[in-house]
C-alpha cells in the first residue's frame, strides 16, 4: 500500500486529513505527522534495491573482472537480495578467477531463499577445480538447503573429496537438508572411498534417532563396507540407538549379533544401563 501511495500522495493524504478538525481532531493529526514521513522513506527505501540491480547485473556480464568484482562487493555490502540479479550472478559463477567465482558464491549464499534459482549452478560448481570454489558452493547450498534437494547426490560425492574441508562443509550441508539425503547417505555408507564412507556416517549421526531404523537395516542387510559404515554411524548416534541394538545383539543373525556388540561397546557407558536390563531378562 505504501509503494502504491507514493511520497507526494501520502502528503497530501497527510495535509487533509490534517485541515478536517471537526472530524478528525488534533490527536489523531499530530502522530499522523510522525507516521506519515517514516512510511515515506520506507517506500523510498523498498525501491532502492530495484533500481540499482539493473546496472550491477549489467557489470555482472562484464568481460572486465575488476568490474565484476566491484559489483560483487556492492550486493554483498548494500545485502542486496534482489531475485533479479541471480542469472547474472549465476553467470559470473563462471568467471576464470577463482576468487571471483568464490565471491560470486558467497554473495548468493547472503541472498538466502531468494537466490533459490542459482541451484543449478552452484551445484555444478561443486565439480570446480578449485576446492575453495568447491567449498563455496557446498556451504551456500547450506543456506539454501531448502531449496538444494536437487543438489543432493552432488553434495554427496562431495563427501569423498581430497580436501578436508570440503568434506567437512558437506557433512554439515547434508545433514541440514536432512531427511531427502537419507537415502543417498546410507548408500554412501557402501563407497570404495574409505573418505566418503566416514563422512556419510558422520552426517548420518547428526541426524540422530530418526535415522536409527534406516543404519540399523543398512548393518544388517548391507554389505560389509556398508554394515561397518551403519555400525560406525550408530555409534555416533549413541544413546538412541541402544534398544535397537540390543534386540539385534540378542536376536539378529550371527553377522548382525556381531555388529551390534561392536557398536554397542563403541559407544560405551551409554549403552551399559540397557544392556544389563537385556541380559538379565534374557
Amino acid at each position: 500500500m505504501v509503494k502504491r501511495l507514493g511520497v507526494y500522495s501520502l502528503a497530501r493524504l497527510r495535509e487533509l486529513m490534517c485541515t478536517d478538525t471537526l472530524r478528525i481532531g488534533l490527536f489523531v493529526c499530530l502522530p499522523l505527522l510522525v507516521v506519515f514521513p517514516i512510511l515515506s522513506i520506507a517506500a523510498e527505501e523498498t525501491k532502492a534495491p530495484a533500481k540499482e540491480a539493473q546496472p550491477l547485473a549489467e557489470s555482472l556480464k562484464s568481460p572486465d573482472q575488476l568490474v565484476v568484482t566491484k559489483a560483487v562487493e556492492e550486493i554483498k555490502k548494500k545485502g542486496i537480495t534482489d531475485e533479479s540479479l541471480v542469472p547474472a550472478l549465476a553467470h559470473a559463477i563462471k568467471n576464470p578467477d577463482e576468487m571471483v567465482r568464490v565471491a560470486v558464491i558467497d554473495a548468493l549464499a547472503q541472498m538466502g531463499p531468494a537466490a533459490a534459482k542459482a541451484v543449478p549452478a552452484l551445484t555444478e560448481s561443486l565439480k570446480d577445480q578449485d576446492p575453495m570454489v568447491r567449498e563455496a558452493a557446498t556451504m551456500a547450498l547450506f543456506h539454501l538447503s531448502d531449496h538444494a534437494k536437487p543438489a543432493i547426490a552432488m553434495v554427496v560425492e562431495r563427501l569423498g573429496d581430497n580436501n578436508p574441508r570440503v568434506r567437512d562443509v558437506a557433512v554439515l550441508t547434508l545433514s541440514k537438508i536432512g531427511t531427502p539425503a537419507v537415502p543417498n547417505l546410507v548408500g554412501a555408507l557402501a563407497s570404495a572411498n574409505e573418505a566418503q564412507r566416514d563422512a556419510a556416517a558422520r552426517a548420518l549421526a547428526r541426524l540422530g534417532a530418526p535415522v536409527v531404523p534406516d543404519l540399523v537395516a543398512a548393518l544388517e542387510k548391507g554389505d560389509a563396507r556398508a554394515a561397518e559404515g551403519a555400525s560406525k554411524a550408530l555409534a555416533l548416534v549413541g544413546g538412541p540407538a541402544v534398544p535397537a541394538l540390543l534386540e539385534k545383539l540378542l536376536r539378529g543373525d550371527q553377522k548382525t549379533s556381531a555388529l551390534a556388540e561392536q557398536t554397542l561397546i563403541a559407544i560405551g557407558a551409554p549403552a551399559v544401563p540397557d544392556l544389563v536390563k537385556a541380559l538379565k531378562k534374557k
